[in-house]
């Protein structure tokens, strides 16, 4: 009886679910299609950038910053691109601060923890490296570059 009992409760665990183990099924079809999204916005920027047509690549570039939230640091690049393809150097500063504040997150040794892992979708999870500088420093140092350009800009058009 007691081999019997056995193997009930083994069937029984092939049947039902272990609700500690089910995955949200939901939860990861929405994370494929923020994915898909993202990846497609992107390319499109990109391809947009390449035949010239900007506004529509700055458009696509702003949907996937917008869909990440600004903590994907490829949406984050190319919307860099675009700012620089268009002479936009405001628009560059303001993606290259949010482009540090995503990067020094990363960095950060306890962005892991299990609240936040529950809000970030599988696309976020993990850094991308940023191709446009070699450093923390150079990153800081276009920032900062750029910030006197616009205090500058902004002094003379007082004038």
């Amino acid at each position: 009886q007691q081999q019997q009992q056995q193997q009930q409760q083994v069937i029984q665990d092939d049947v039902e679910p272990d609700p500690t183990t089910t995955t949200d099924t939901s939860s990861t079809t929405a994370s494929l299609a923020l994915e898909w999204l993202v990846t497609s916005y992107l390319q499109c920027a990109q391809a947009h950038l390449q035949i010239q047509d900007v506004d529509t690549a700055r458009a696509d570039a702003w949907a996937a910053c917008s869909l990440t939230q600004s903590h994907y640091v490829p949406a984050l690049e190319c919307l860099v691109h675009v700012c620089r393809a268009t002479n936009d150097s405001l628009g560059e500063w303001q993606t290259l601060q949010s482009l540090r504040t995503c990067l020094t997150y990363w960095q950060d040794e306890n962005h892991d923890n299990a609240e936040q892992r529950q809000r970030t979708s599988p696309i976020l999870k993990s850094p991308s490296t940023t191709v446009l500088f070699d450093s923390t420093e150079e990153l800081n140092a276009r920032i900062e570059s750029l910030h006197e350009e616009l205090t500058r800009t902004m002094t003379t058009n007082k004038d």
